[in-house]
């Protein structure tokens, strides 16, 4: 328990408030009593936001100070005191929404200073803030036209002299608290209610939309139009105002066994417009529901579907001389929605006959052949007239009347043969005529023939009749020549023709030259090299016909091959064998088929034979080149490729012995031993090694190259921090080197060109790179690296609750290598110190301190932060209206202790005791012709 006692010392005459830290309770007299006055007539009333003007009456300070009660304070040197306004809203707690005044304690007080010290002087004064109205409100029922919507006051502080005044945005008015108003229209009104009083006015405004009632209509004029045939697609729509917010369709009957379904798989019958197909035919109900918040309404549509037509009826039997026909000889079916019969009768003794319901036409007589024809109207398609035909056979004979010519051509154009009397059938032999239909004779279907045709009318009555005629069909005339060639340099050429057709004559053009007209099918040209179009005409009594070849002939070419050495030597190495005419095929051993590179060590010693051949299609040609291969004496080692250095180089495999080696850098002509430090890298250097010939033609000396690749130059560094556990890259420097080598120096390697690596362990490493050239040459570089492990935060606090001041009690263990540590107070103070010392004071309510300790080094930054709860200490500071006066005085006190205390307990000095935190005011007396002092004494306690 924690206790502060605030002691009031008095003087003789007055009070005297002695307060630590608090310049408006203030009461000495080295310069001389002075005091200070305000000219008020008790407590003041003003509005909020009003400018509060003071008028002082005091003496002549130097300087004054006003604390106006709500936590403002001002100073000022002047006589003249500024004013100040009240922000109620900005209060802590705000005020309730009923409440209509808040009041304040005014702190007034007055300071001199002189050689001798300070004169200092306060009263206190009360004020009373008239809270100013704040407009609010909102209305119930549905915002309908027609609809009486009632409006409720919701304010906040107001009193029984509050204005009301109600803007419904129609151009009608009301200075009712709650009154009610119905609007006729639909819109958007922007309603506005004013509260009023001495202290001012505040406005709330809302928009409210007024709504009309929903209206809508169903719509069956687009595709399908409300009637139509099975299948029928139909689209369905609503025609609605504006206030329409859902909708919903139903269809009677359902969609059960597939009597309609929406085309539209995304659609659904929620939809203003969609699209039905109706399968099966029948009456449907199409209802409608729309409504919003003022209505519900349901409307019907019908929607007709209708079955289409189908029917069918026989042909008649055919009868002799006259048919007469009776309705049930047709055997009529029919089905669907049907509007009536219509039949019509060609060549009958009736022309026609309708009727709406009723098919039934009776008999109608026919002398001659004629038709039927049934048209039944209704609203579906599928009633196409139907025509069967009336057959009457006449008795008389029948006669073909088209004149035929001797013979018909294959490719002539169809005859009409002109019977008597139609609807017969053909025969040859007995069998039916398959080029004949319709009473049309079709030669390009007939084979070439000499038939007799009979012509059977009324087959299979007892009225048959008949005729036979006799037709000639010729082959038409066609030629195709066969293909020739190609041939070399000439060619005596007798063109196969294949003709069809009597072929009267032959015409032959060679490349647009008329060779021979007459009957000759095969003739003989001689052509010499060149193109040739060649071109049979043949004509027939059947027509002409043409047929073309192209026939080529080609000059012949020789092929010949440039002679080479005999005998050729190994020694002399690989030779390009030259040939005419050029692109031809080189073959043979040791020859490249293409470009007739010899190899002598690839074909081998002994008696080689090369072909060279061209192509030229009728005139290929080939020829031939034999010649001997002999070995060399001389043997050298194949061309050597070396990595720089300043060593001595011996050739090896080389002879026979006792030959000399030439060269640059030998510096043992007889052993070949080379000076490599004389050679140029980069360069290739040629050596001859000579011995005296034994064999005829052959180089008595033999070569081989050395070349002196460089060294590459190995070199990296990285970027980053080594540190443990976290991937840092190495940044390959090297030059000239094609493949690299890498060893961290902890038993792991990498083969990439610059790798990004994470050691596991921290310590002292040697990085090793062996860079290699494309030839083989190394160089290595190493470099020594010192992996650095992440900082360790070992951290942990004691009691995280107390009473200021509060010290922080933790124990840093924390460690690391080149570690920094610094403490965040609460966001703001930095300590840049592992291990201080951190009290937590200077609140007067319950505080929270976020503590934060920060660890660092090069690889990792740490935190670790914790909240720490303190309880301020009392504070005690009390003010009163008046410190001096006449017995009895009346005494009011302003309780202005802060630090959250539990208790305040105030000693009056005049025998009177009061806990709480509003004290109650008190009166002091003296006795007759004296002067009494009076000491306060407030003692403020929490935990």
């Amino acid at each position: 328990m924690r206790k502060y006692i605030l002691s009031i010392g008095v003087w003789s005459l007055f009070f005297v408030v002695n307060v630590s830290g608090q310049d408006c309770f203030c009461q000495k007299a080295m310069c001389g009593n002075m005091n200070v006055g305000l000219t008020t007539d008790g407590s003041i009333v003003a509005c909020e936001g009003d400018s509060i003007f003071l008028i002082n009456s005091s003496d002549n300070f130097d300087h004054y100070i006003i604390h106006w009660g709500d936590g403002s304070v001002d100073t000022t040197d002047s006589y003249n005191l500024p004013a100040h306004r009240y922000n109620i809203d900005s209060l802590e707690p705000p005020p309730a929404c009923n409440d209509t005044e808040y009041n304040f304690v005014i702190c007034f007080s007055g300071f001199t200073e002189c050689s001798s010290g300070k004169s200092c002087h306060w009263m206190s004064t009360g004020i009373t803030v008239l809270i100013g109205p704040e407009a609010n409100w909102t209305f119930n029922n549905l915002p309908c036209i027609g609809n009486s919507l009632s409006f409720i006051d919701q304010s906040c502080h107001t009193t029984d002299e509050t204005i009301y005044k109600w803007s419904f945005g129609d151009g009608t008015f009301s200075d009712e608290q709650y009154p009610s108003h119905t609007y006729n229209s639909p819109n958007v009104y922007t309603v506005s209610f004013t509260v009023s009083d001495s202290c001012g006015s505040d406005t709330e405004t809302h928009t409210i939309e007024v709504v009309d009632f929903p209206v809508a209509s169903i719509d069956l004029s687009g595709t399908g139009g409300g009637t139509g045939c099975a299948p029928l697609t139909q689209l369905i729509s609503s025609n609605s105002n504006q206030w329409v917010d859902n909708l919903e369709w139903t269809i009677s009957p359902d969609s059960n066994g597939g009597n309609w379904f929406l085309t539209d798989t995304n659609a659904t019958l929620g939809d203003a417009e969609f699209e039905v197909q109706f399968n099966t035919p029948g009456v449907y109900m199409l209802t409608l529901e729309y409504s919003n918040a003022c209505a519900t309404v349901e409307i019907e549509e019908i929607i007709t579907v209708n079955a289409p037509i189908s029917f069918s009826m026989n042909a008649p039997d055919a009868r002799c001389d006259f048919n007469e026909v009776c309705f049930a000889d047709l055997g009529l079916a029919y089905s669907g929605n049907i509007d009536g019969f219509q039949w019509t009768f060609v060549n009958g003794n009736v022309s026609s006959y309708s009727h709406p319901t009723d098919p039934d036409f009776g008999c109608v007589t026919f002398t001659e052949n004629g038709t039927i024809t049934l048209e039944i109207p209704g609203p579906c398609q599928g009633g196409d007239p139907q025509v069967v035909d009336v057959v009457v056979i006449s008795t008389d004979a029948v006669t073909i009347d088209a004149i035929l010519p001797p013979f018909i051509c294959q490719n002539a154009d169809p005859i009409y043969l002109e019977p008597s009397a139609t609807g017969g059938n053909y025969y040859i032999n007995g069998s039916p005529v398959s080029f004949i239909e319709n009473d049309t004779l079709f030669p390009q279907d007939a084979n070439p023939q000499t038939s007799t045709i009979t012509y059977v009318v009324g087959e299979g009555t007892p009225c048959t009749v008949n005729t036979t005629f006799d037709i000639v069909i010729v082959e038409g005339v066609s030629a195709s020549l066969q293909s020739e060639g190609p041939f070399c340099d000439f060619v005596s050429l007798q063109p196969v023709v294949s003709v069809t057709g009597d072929i009267n004559q032959f015409n032959w053009v060679v490349s647009g030259d008329t060779m021979m007209t007459g009957n000759m099918s095969n003739p003989t040209f001689d052509l010499l090299p060149g193109n040739f179009t060649i071109v049979v005409e043949v004509t027939g009594d059947c027509g002409v016909a043409t047929d073309t070849i192209e026939v080529i002939v080609q000059m012949s070419e020789q092929a010949m091959i440039v002679p080479v050495d005999n005998p050729y030597c190994m020694s002399m190495g690989p030779i390009t064998l030259q040939a005419t005419p050029s692109g031809g095929t080189w073959s043979g051993p040791g020859v490249n088929a293409v470009t007739g590179e010899f190899d002598p060590v690839a074909a081998g010693a002994g008696t080689i034979t090369v072909m060279y051949a061209i192509s030229n299609g009728a005139c290929s040609s080939e020829t031939s080149l034999t010649f001997e291969v002999i070995e060399s004496e001389i043997t050298t080692p194949a061309p050597i490729v070396l990595c720089s250095s300043g060593e001595a180089y011996t050739f090896t495999g080389f002879g026979p012995a006792g030959g000399t080696w030439k060269g640059p850098g030998i510096i043992d002509s007889t052993q070949g031993i080379v000076d490599l430090g004389q050679l140029i890298p980069g360069d290739t250097h040629t050596y001859m090694y000579c011995v005296e010939a034994t064999q005829v033609n052959c180089d008595p000396c033999g070569t081989t190259t050395i070349k002196i690749e460089p060294l590459p130059e190995a070199n990296f560094d990285f970027s980053g921090e080594p540190c443990l556990n976290q991937a840092f890259t190495f940044q390959n420097n090297s030059d000239g080197a094609g493949t690299y080598l890498w060893d961290f120096g902890d038993g792991n390697t990498s083969m990439s060109q610059s790798p990004t690596y994470t050691y596991t362990q921290a310590g002292d490493f040697n990085v090793t790179l062996i860079a290699t050239s494309a030839a083989g040459c190394k160089d290595t570089v190493v470099f020594p690296i010192h992996v650095v492990a992440p900082p360790t935060l070992d951290l942990s606090f004691g009691n995280k609750e107390g009473c200021a001041p509060f010290e922080v009690e933790y124990v840093n263990q924390s460690f690391g290598e080149g570690i920094t540590e610094y403490w965040i107070i609460d966001f703001t103070d930095t300590i840049f110190n592992g291990q201080p010392i951190i009290i937590l004071d200077g609140i007067t309510t319950d505080s929270i301190f976020t503590i934060e300790f920060v660890l660092i080094n090069g690889c990792s930054t740490l935190k670790e932060s914790v909240d720490i709860l303190v309880h301020p200490y009392p504070i005690v500071d009390f003010g009163i209206n008046d410190d001096e006066g006449c017995s009895p005085d009346t005494v009011w006190f302003a309780n202005a202790v802060l630090g959250l205390p539990e208790t305040v307990t105030w000693d009056f000095g005049n025998g009177n005791i009061y806990s709480g935190f509003d004290p109650p005011s008190q009166v002091y007396s003296s006795p007759d012709d004296s002067v009494s002092t009076y000491t306060i004494r407030v003692i403020a306690e929490n935990a």
